[in-house]
């Protein structure tokens, strides 16, 4: 479908080269000022009628339903309230650099709401939250190339993501509780093991003790390695989180396919089993390459993680 949009704006313009020429051809402010231009003659051409019809029509710009505001702020302030001393919960902006996803990660840019001026709204906030571990992971390396400091993060964020779904509990925008941990390799998985500990810890305690938590045995924990360097980490996260929890289930899923190439090494699920029966993982999270991208550093460690909290009032509310 796409292709035949493109070959048809194509054949409008009579420029064969086009598409090569707006992306590889144009600086990047030269970019930004052929989309502003555009933009502002398109929006010229608006009429009030026209405004309203697309705010009805446009998935994009629909409020939130379903689920009252009050409830969403009350279980916002659990999310806060639950987060350990260690991480520094911070506000995002609604925009991200162009590119954050994609170029990090397996995300296509369709996926994504791009913008003008070099930017696209934010689709994940854990890209978002890894640039700003990388500036600060930066600058403690600039005075001290050695430094082991970790940098924990955490945000409530609204994500905007370009994919529809059939299911209406799968909207256009939604809330995420989000967290990321970097920080530098310390020897004999040390880092993995801390900060893996540390989000599960999170997560569980939300997931049980907020006013929408449910039993401890009706949780559990997917841990997946993919790779066996990783193994000894099972008994390392299992042996606390069961002492402090020990209803809780930890279970090995070598069969996980989902994150396979996103991940890198370990990841997690937290799968809760509602009162109807359904089990859904709510959680998710795991190690990525992303900050040693952003540093051009292999020995940089990054642990991702987000909850959908939004779907979690959906179905228990």
């Amino acid at each position: 479908m796409e292709d035949r949009i493109i070959e048809k704006i194509i054949e409008k313009t009579g420029v064969t080269d086009l598409l090569n020429i707006l992306s590889e051809k144009l600086t990047p402010s030269e970019w930004q000022s052929l989309l502003l231009a555009i933009s502002a003659k398109r929006t010229h051409r608006i009429k009030p009628a026209q405004l309203l019809k697309a705010y009805e029509n446009n998935r994009f710009v629909q409020p939130l339903q379903g689920i009252p505001p009050k409830q969403l702020r009350h279980f916002q302030k659990e999310c806060e309230a639950f987060l350990p001393s260690s991480f520094e919960s911070i506000i995002l902006s609604p925009v991200a650099p162009l590119g954050s996803c994609s170029s990090l990660a397996t995300v296509h840019q369709n996926k994504v709401l791009s913008a003008s001026r070099g930017t696209e709204v934010v689709a994940d906030a854990t890209n978002a939250l890894a640039l700003e571990a990388s500036l600060r992971r930066k600058k403690d390396l600039q005075e001290n190339p050695r430094s082991i400091t970790p940098v924990h993060l955490a945000t409530s964020h609204r994500h905007v993501r370009g994919q529809s779904f059939e299911d209406p509990a799968f909207t256009a925008h939604f809330q995420v509780q989000c967290l990321v941990s970097a920080g530098r390799d310390q020897g004999n998985l040390g880092f993995e093991k801390e900060s893996l500990i540390a989000h599960i810890d999170y997560y569980i305690a939300l997931l049980n003790q907020s006013t929408f938590g449910i039993p401890l045995d009706r949780l559990t924990v997917d841990l997946s390695f993919f790779s066996p360097r990783f193994s000894s980490l099972n008994e390392a996260i299992s042996e606390p989180l069961l002492a402090k929890y020990p209803q809780l289930k930890i279970r090995l899923a070598p069969e996980r396919e989902s994150g396979r190439g996103y991940y890198d090494g370990v990841c997690f699920h937290i799968i809760a089993q509602l009162p109807s029966g359904e089990s859904i993982p709510f959680c998710d999270g795991g190690f990525t390459t992303w900050t040693q991208q952003l540093l051009a550093s292999q020995k940089e460690r990054l642990l991702i993680s987000g909850f959908g909290s939004e779907i979690w009032l959906r179905l228990l509310g």
